[in-house]
C-alpha cells in the first residue's frame, strides 16, 4: 500500500513539474545562448557536420538532438521542449537513485524538490545543455553506486556508456570522471604505492567502464577526427630574451576543441566579489541565491541527520558533490548558477535525507508542505525565471551572475518592426534579434537598442554611436519592474 502511494505521489509531482516546464514555453524569443545552439542545430540539420558554427567550441550530441527538433518543427518551443524532456527524465532518474539509496520517502521528496527546483526550471525551459548533463550524471552515479556497491554483471557497460553521453554533451563533465576515480581510490577498487615498489591497482570494471565512455564517445564525433591546418607561436621568457618557436601542425577538430574550452576556462580570472572569489564557496553561494530560499534550511535538516548517523550512502553522495564542487572551482571565465544545474538532483537528495528520521505521523504532512511551498515559489517565479533571485543576493552583495537571457526582447523587437525602418545595436542585442528583425545599419539608423546589462556583455559601442547624435530615449523596456533596455529615436 505504502509503495502504491509513493508512486501515486510521483505521478502527481511529474505532471506538476512539466507544467511549470510548459507553460508559455515560447513566451520569449532566444536567448543569445541559445541563438548559439539554434545556428549549430541548423547547420547539423543541413547535413553540416565539418565546418559548423560553433564547432571548436562544443561536443556533437546536443547539436545532434536540437537538429533532430528543427526538422521536426522548427520553433522556440520544438527546440526548448527538448530541455523539458531531459528535466523531467532527471526527476525520475533522481527517484530511483534516492529510492536505491534510501528508500521511497527520501526518493519521493528529492524527485518533488528536482522537479520544482527554481534552478532546474529555468535551464529546463532554455535550449541548453544543462539538463541533458544533469540527467546523464544521475545515471552515472546510479550505475557507479551498483559497481561498487552490488557488483552487477553489466554495469560497467552502462556506467560507461552514460559517462560517454556527458562527455559528448559538454566537456564540463570530465569532472564527474575525476568525481569516479576519487570515489573509486576511497573504496579502494583503485590501489596505489610508492614503497618499496610503485605499483597500481585498478579494478577490471573501471578500466572496462572508461574504455566504452571513450568508444562512444568517438563513435558520436567521428567527424571530431577531422584535421585543421593551426598556426601556433610559443613565445618563453629565457633569462634575459624572449625565445620564440613557430609551430604549424594539422590539429584535430576534437583537440581544438578541448583545449579552447578547458584551458581558457581556468586560465582566466575575473574580477568578483569576495564571495565569489573563494573556491567551492561561490559556486555554492550561486546556487543558494539563485534557488528557492526554504532550500537552505532543508539541506541544513539534511546535513544534521547525516553527521548524526552517517551512512555509506551519504558518504557516496557527498563525495560527488564535493569532489564536483572543488573541480568547478577551476572554472573562472564565468561563475555562473547553470554549471550547478547538475547538482541540482544531488542537493535534493541531500535536502531531503531528514524526512525518514522523523515522527512517521508526520512525514506525510512535511511532504505536502515542502511539495507545495517549493511548487508555488517556482510557479510565481516565472516566467522570468532569469531575473529572479532570493533576498540574500542583495544581503551578500552578489551581482547577477548571468545576462537577462531574452527577457524583453519580444517586446522591444515588436516596437521597432511597428516604430523604426532602421535600427542599430551593439552585438548582444543585434546577436539576439537578428532571427526576428532584419532591418540593421551601422551607419545613420532611425532607432538604437541601448541594454542595462552589463558592459562585459554589450561593451561600449552604443555609447560611442549615440555620442554627437540628436537622439532621445523613445521608449524603455521593463520586465517583473525591471529595466532591461532602451530604444533611442535619432
Amino acid at each position: 500500500m505504502e509503495h502504491r502511494k509513493v508512486f501515486a505521489g510521483l505521478i502527481v509531482v511529474l505532471v506538476l513539474g512539466v507544467f511549470l516546464r510548459t507553460y508559455n514555453l515560447g513566451w520569449e524569443t532566444y536567448s543569445y545562448s541559445e541563438v548559439e545552439i539554434k545556428q549549430a542545430a541548423d547547420d547539423y540539420a543541413k547535413g553540416n557536420f565539418i565546418h559548423s558554427y560553433y564547432i571548436f567550441d562544443t561536443p556533437p550530441l546536443p547539436k545532434y538532438i536540437f537538429a533532430a527538433a528543427v526538422v521536426l518543427q522548427d520553433s522556440e518551443v520544438s527546440l526548448r521542449l527538448v530541455s523539458v524532456l531531459f528535466g523531467m527524465m532527471t526527476v525520475i532518474a533522481v527517484f530511483f537513485l534516492a529510492k536505491k539509496l534510501y528508500g521511497g520517502k527520501v526518493a519521493l521528496l528529492a524527485a518533488t524538490i528536482t522537479a520544482f527546483s527554481t534552478v532546474h526550471v529555468q535551464l529546463s525551459r532554455y535550449v541548453q545543455q544543462e539538463t541533458m548533463l544533469s540527467f546523464f550524471y544521475v545515471m552515472v552515479v546510479y550505475f557507479l553506486w551498483e559497481a561498487t556497491n552490488e557488483n552487477r554483471k553489466y554495469t560497467f557497460l552502462y556506467l560507461g556508456i552514460f559517462l560517454g553521453l556527458a562527455l559528448a554533451t559538454k566537456f564540463i563533465s570530465v569532472i564527474v570522471v575525476v568525481c569516479i576515480i576519487v570515489y573509486c581510490i576511497y573504496r579502494k577498487q583503485i590501489k596505489f604505492s610508492i614503497r618499496p615498489n610503485f605499483s597500481l591497482g585498478v579494478s577490471n570494471w573501471i578500466i572496462k567502464s572508461f574504455v566504452v565512455m571513450l568508444i562512444v564517445f568517438c563513435a558520436l564525433w567521428p567527424f571530431g577526427f577531422s584535421t585543421l591546418k593551426t598556426d601556433v607561436a610559443i613565445s618563453v621568457d629565457f633569462v634575459s630574451e624572449v625565445r620564440t618557436q613557430q609551430v604549424s601542425a594539422n590539429v584535430p577538430i576534437m583537440a581544438l576543441s578541448f583545449a579552447r574550452r578547458i584551458f581558457t576556462s581556468i586560465g582566466a580570472e575575473y574580477t568578483n566579489p569576495l564571495l565569489l572569489s573563494i573556491p567551492v564557496v561561490n559556486y555554492l553561494v550561486i546556487y543558494l541565491i539563485k534557488e528557492t530560499i526554504f532550500i537552505i534550511p532543508l539541506l541544513l535538516f539534511g546535513m544534521y541527520f547525516i553527521l548524526k548517523k552517517p551512512s555509506k550512502q551519504d558518504i557516496f553522495v557527498l563525495v560527488f558533490i564535493s569532489v564536483f564542487l572543488i573541480m568547478l572551482s577551476f572554472h573562472k571565465t564565468n561563475i555562473n548558477y547553470r554549471h550547478m544545474t547538475g547538482l541540482v538532483p544531488f542537493f535534493s537528495i541531500i535536502a531531503s535525507r531528514w524526512i525518514q528520521n522523523i515522527k512517521p505521523d508526520w512525514q506525510k504532512a512535511a511532504m505536502v508542505l515542502v511539495a507545495t511551498v517549493f511548487f508555488v515559489y517556482a510557479f510565481f517565479s516565472g516566467p522570468s525565471y532569469a531575473l529572479h533571485y532570493n533576498p540574500i543576493k542583495d544581503v551578500l552583495g552578489i551581482p547577477d551572475t548571468d545576462s537577462k537571457m531574452s527577457e524583453g526582447m519580444s517586446q522591444a523587437i515588436g516596437y521597432i518592426e511597428a516604430n523604426c525602418t532602421s535600427t542599430y545595436a551593439g552585438p548582444y542585442y543585434r546577436f539576439m534579434a537578428e532571427q526576428y528583425y532584419h532591418s540593421f545599419v551601422d551607419v545613420n539608423a532611425q532607432c538604437v537598442i541601448k541594454g542595462d546589462i552589463q558592459n562585459s556583455y554589450e561593451g561600449g559601442n552604443v555609447s560611442d554611436y549615440l555620442k554627437g547624435k540628436n537622439c532621445q530615449i523613445d521608449t524603455t523596456v521593463y520586465r517583473d519592474a525591471i529595466k532591461i533596455l532602451d530604444i533611442y529615436k535619432c
